[in-house]
């Protein structure tokens, strides 16, 4: 199944363009913002149904902050 989802994205990212920009950037900043919640949560052992509820709440940050970049 790996080889099955990978080669099919691998050739797929060769052929596409790239164009670095700002709806790029908030993707990124909130995906890091995401992880390192959820790394410092998942090492300090006080992850709960809440705080992982919370970490959904980045998905809703990501999302609002989409509209001013792309309207």
């Amino acid at each position: 199944m790996m080889i099955q989802a990978t080669v099919p994205s691998g050739i797929g990212l060769l052929f596409t363009t790239w164009h670095f920009n700002g709806a790029l950037l908030w993707s990124g900043i909130t995906t890091m913002a995401a992880i390192t919640y959820l790394l410092l949560t998942m090492r300090s052992r006080r992850l709960t149904p809440a705080r992982l509820a919370v970490a959904a709440g980045f998905y809703a940050v990501f999302a609002l902050g989409l509209i001013p970049i792309l309207a």
